[in-house]
């Protein structure tokens, strides 16, 4: 059996049909296609539409959030809100973490409105990578892998040293 966008299977499957169907399916999720059912008599594959320029942007400005959510976490936070929240507090610690990541937070969605607005005006944006390249990236980082690294030194074991077994005479 040749199996392409245009092939088509009966309502309901015969079980002679299943191992068809099983390879069939397989080639419409490689090629970017959907088994739909026509509530008819057959089952048959359509392309997925690619996402608009809006939907992709949409889902960018998610990812953003998300970024900065997951910074606020790296500096021990439960989120951007909670970490933001510290801007006045009396801990100079947690106000000053708070005033960082507030000026990563503005100049990230600044940085993002320019990306938006030159991909509006020529109809296309890069990949996530791509853009998110193009942002600032986690104050915290450079914390973070500082702790990483203490705690792996924390936790491997200790050597053993060895003890001289020269008794000494007195």
């Amino acid at each position: 059996m040749k199996i392409n966008e245009k092939t088509r299977f009966s309502k309901p499957l015969a079980d002679s049909e299943l191992a068809d169907y099983a390879k069939w399916a397989q080639w419409c999720n490689e090629n970017g296609c959907i088994i739909k059912d026509d509530n008819a008599e057959f089952y048959y594959c359509e392309a997925i539409p690619a996402p608009t320029l809006a939907e992709i942007l949409t889902g960018y400005e998610a990812n953003i959030g998300q970024r900065l959510d997951s910074f606020a976490v790296s500096a021990g936070y439960d989120n951007l809100l909670a970490l933001c929240s510290y801007t006045a507090s009396d801990n100079e610690n947690w106000a000053a973490q708070a005033k960082q990541m507030s000026i990563c937070r503005d100049a990230t969605w600044l940085k993002w409105y320019e990306i938006k607005d030159v991909a509006e005006e020529a109809g296309e944006v890069g990949s996530w990578e791509e853009v998110s390249a193009q942002l600032p990236q986690n104050p915290f980082a450079e914390v973070e892998a500082r702790e990483e690294a203490q705690m792996q030194a924390t936790s491997a074991p200790a050597q053993k040293t060895k003890k001289s077994k020269t008794a000494v005479k007195s």
